[in-house]
């Protein structure tokens, strides 16, 4: 809203205040991204599902010398209210056997991922929310492109690993995973929904467990599941829901 204009996303993130809009223009970032308030990112195709007719791209891409285990965005647990969208998110085949996550956080509320485009990495949407942390609501997961490459062959993969964050998981398209969408409520009461994603996975394509006594319930619908074509093992499963836990 200030019209200032920085080199970089990270420079733009530490002069904005909360509440901030972002607007990222087309073109390489080499950058690990740190948010620790309150903001919204927007990429150029902010309104433009992953898999759709997108623009020039806004690419976040792995900079010289990142360290293994990093996460190309980090968003720091309790900051609420923070919205990603419109980006195309990348870890390079050649980065492997090293180990990168594209998106990490804790306990958050009020998160969205809409329109990105993901490719490699080992997980690249990754939230957490422990039992020690308290638990995350309203998040909102949507629209979303992601391919694993060939990370579908590492049994730690997972397209979208949400645990402890309770919100809206839908219309993504998720490819070439070792495990597709792996949702744990543990026992966040608040309710979640799971809808009209599609998922090729090599082991398992929608993952559901750690569902607690205290849990919400959780609504699984209309997700169309397959094998991916490039599967780790002979003989997988292409839809395994885990049954309930209870105490």
């Amino acid at each position: 809203t200030s019209g200032n204009s920085y080199g970089t996303i990270q420079s733009a993130i530490n002069a904005a205040t909360a509440g901030d809009v972002i607007n990222v223009c087309a073109g390489p970032y080499a950058e690990e991204i740190y948010v620790d308030r309150s903001l919204t990112l927007l990429g150029p195709n902010a309104t433009v599902a992953g898999n759709g007719s997108r623009s020039a791209e806004a690419i976040i891409e792995v900079p010289a010398g990142f360290a293994n285990y990093g996460s190309l965005i980090y968003v720091e647990p309790n900051t609420n209210n923070v919205t990603i969208s419109g980006f195309d998110i990348r870890v390079p085949d050649a980065t492997i056997p090293n180990t990168y996550y594209q998106f990490y956080t804790g306990k958050v509320s009020n998160l969205t991922l809409r329109y990105n485009r993901w490719y490699g990495g080992e997980i690249p949407i990754y939230i957490l929310a422990t039992r020690g942390q308290g638990f995350g609501t309203n998040l909102l997961i949507e629209g979303n492109y992601i391919d694993c490459g060939p990370n579908v062959n590492n049994s730690y993969n997972r397209g979208m690993y949400v645990g402890g964050t309770s919100g809206t998981i839908q219309d993504n398209v998720v490819l070439n995973c070792n495990i597709g969408i792996q949702y744990m409520p543990f026992e966040n009461p608040n309710q979640g929904f799971l809808r009209r994603n599609t998922v090729s996975a090599a082991l398992v394509s929608l993952y559901h467990n750690y569902q607690t006594k205290g849990a919400g319930l959780v609504t699984w619908e209309q997700n169309v599941t397959s094998v991916a074509a490039n599967p780790r093992i002979t003989g997988s499963l292409a839809l395994q829901v885990a049954g309930a836990w209870s105490q």
